[in-house]
């Protein structure tokens, strides 16, 4: 199946549902570079976001000192830049070798520690065909990479292979791959 029979079999989130998702997103990494825990969930239950938590993303606010899990949240941010470029919040993606600025990139989230109602309902998405274009540049690249691997050869300079992944998550979301939910999203090639 091509990256486009694919596409055309998915349906796309709405701006609005990828829009609290990046906001969830947000929060949590946050909470991984040290803001104030208690703060943040009860704003994200004060914003009725709080429903919106991965079963993964619940374990993980009940034990936020697990390394390991803190790590996991920390390479969101990778998937989050899809995001927020699928709903017109950042301008470019980074280069597939390049990490994300999270704090930077957070800021194409104002309305963190606010209300977020204007946010999410003014947000809309990118042309489908754009987003098209960069899914499958990151399909694509996911694939070399792991044809690298599965064949033995020079991993490719131009591509970081958990950036990459990451982002392939991230696009899979946007284009509602298989109807999945957050955590059971699947990044094939």
């Amino acid at each position: 199946m091509t990256v486009e029979e694919q596409i055309e079999d998915d349906e796309y989130r709405s701006p609005q549902e990828i829009a609290r998702r990046a906001i969830v997103l947000t929060a949590l990494i946050k909470v991984v570079f040290g803001e104030d825990q208690n703060r943040v969930f009860d704003w994200l239950k004060s914003e009725n976001l709080w429903e919106e938590l991965s079963p993964y993303e619940l374990d993980f606010t009940k034990n936020t000192k697990d390394e390991r899990a803190c790590i996991n949240i920390s390479w969101r941010s990778e998937a989050l830049v899809s995001l927020l470029w699928s709903i017109n919040k950042i301008v470019a993606l980074p280069a597939l070798n390049e990490q994300v600025d999270f704090v930077h990139m957070s800021k194409a989230i104002p309305c963190f520690m606010k209300s977020t109602s204007d946010f999410i309902q003014k947000c809309q998405l990118r042309n489908e065909c754009e987003i098209e274009d960069e899914y499958e540049k990151v399909f694509d690249a996911h694939w070399k990479v792991r044809d690298a691997r599965l064949h033995k050869k020079a991993k490719p300079k131009d591509i970081d292979s958990g950036i990459v992944m990451e982002r392939h998550h991230g696009f899979n979301y946007v284009i509602g791959y298989c109807g999945l939910p957050w955590d059971e999203i699947t990044t094939d090639t």
